[in-house]
Order: structure tokens, then sequence, then C-alpha cells
């Protein structure tokens, strides 16, 4: 009961989600919450660790659809964790950069209230050939926990995988084939059987899906100045889940 009476009175929050226009309500996570997320990063394996996030934006988040953060579009599901994170610990994070071009660490303060999203219009459908196109949808938790990892690259194994599970449905001519009543395997049979152009059509969606990212500025040892752009939930993994410094 004395836990409920403090949740009760911690501060609440709304914001608009990017991708699905979404109103929610969030408060910060409480010191249980914020160790469960430490044990978790330290521990765990990418499913569990995934699965503590998933935790947390619940109990702390209400207007969520199905009151599951899983089935929000990705980028939604990384700026909502970094709003929470933002007011349960400062908008301020110092942190320590690797400069990818002389490999120093820096250290740096980052603002996470100047975090962007990239490209907010995205066109869900791609068009195949004259009469075949296939609508997307983005990928949420629920597919990456699917796939036990995250930010698969073209040629990498998985990524026909990631492509089948952003499929929505299939237009073709006048028939129209929804993901939901079709069997995974036919939609992965499916991309296998198009042509190398039309597979370069589809890995376009995925790289043109909204993520948060933020451009860093610093300086080398030797005096040049130089920028780094953090993009992603990897990116901003090791500033999410930096809590006491």
């Amino acid at each position: 009961m004395l836990k409920e009476l403090l949740i009760e009175k911690t501060p609440k929050y709304t914001e608009i989600l990017p991708c699905s226009q979404k109103r929610v309500t969030y408060r910060p996570f409480v010191v249980r919450e914020e160790k469960n997320l430490m044990i978790a990063k330290e521990t765990s394996s990418f499913d569990n660790l995934m699965t503590t996030v998933q935790e947390v934006i619940n109990s702390c988040t209400t207007g969520i659809p199905e009151d599951d953060c899983k089935t929000l579009p990705f980028c939604d599901l990384e700026y909502l964790f970094l709003k929470i994170r933002e007011k349960s610990l400062g908008e301020v994070v110092d942190c320590i950069i690797t400069c990818p071009v002389t490999g120093e660490r820096i250290p740096t303060k980052i603002d996470l209230q100047k975090t962007k999203i990239s490209n907010k219009k995205i066109n869900n459908k791609v068009k195949l050939d004259a009469s075949i196109s296939v609508v997307m949808q983005q990928p949420t938790l629920e597919t990456y926990l699917k796939l036990n990892k995250f930010e698969i690259k073209e040629e990498e194994d998985g990524i026909i995988e990631l492509l089948a599970l952003c499929v929505k449905e299939i237009q073709a001519g006048d028939e129209t084939y929804y993901a939901k009543d079709v069997q995974e395997q036919e939609i992965t049979q499916f991309i296998e059987s198009l042509t190398s152009k039309q597979f370069k059509s589809l890995l376009g969606f995925l790289k043109e899906i909204p993520t948060i990212e933020q451009n860093i500025d610093y300086v080398t040892s030797d005096g040049t100045k130089r920028n780094l752009t953090l993009r992603g939930f990897t990116d901003f993994l090791e500033l999410f889940l930096v809590m006491q410094i």
C-alpha cells in the first residue's frame, strides 16, 4: 500500500509518440525498476534485457495500445524510453564516446532533449511491378524479440525473416493477401522468389525506418573538430542505462 502511495504521487508527463501519434502518459522509473535495468544490462541476454525494458515501459506508461509497448513501432519505443530516462535521471548525460577515427575515449555531455527523429514521413507501400505491391509495417519490439536481435544488416542472416515479419499485406491486382491470414513460411517464400531489383526495393523500406538520432560535436587531442552521429537503440543503449556516474 505504501509503495502504491508513492507511485501515485510521482510526477506524470504526457507525450505524443512520433510514429503512431498515440498520446501516452508516463512517469519516471523508480529505484526498483532502475536496479532491474542495471542487472539486465550487466548479466542478461538480449532477450532478457529487452524484456526488462518492455516491463519498465509498461509499468511507467498508460495509454499504450493493448497496454504493451512491444506492439509499438520500434521508433516509438525508443523515443518513449528516452523520455522516461530523461525525466528519471536528467536531460544531460555525462558519458564517454569513442572517436571512430583516432580511437580516443573522450568525456562529453549529451543533452537528450536535442535528440531528433529521422525520416518521420515514410512510404510503407513498395511497388514491385505493374500489378504487385507490398504494404510494409515498421518493426516492433515483438519483431526483434522473435529474431533475438535488431539492426540486422543487408548481408546478414535474418534479413529475409525481418522483411517477412514487416510485411502487412500483399496487393496483386484486385486481390489483397493479409500477412495475418497467411503462414509466415509463405511470406518468406514470396520474398525469396523476388528478383534482385524487387528485393532491393523492400530493403529500401528498412533503410527509411524512422529512428532516434543526435549529432555530437567533439575535439580530439590533436585539436581537430569532429562529429559523431548516434543513431538507433544500439547507439543510445549505453546512454539509456547510465544510471549514476
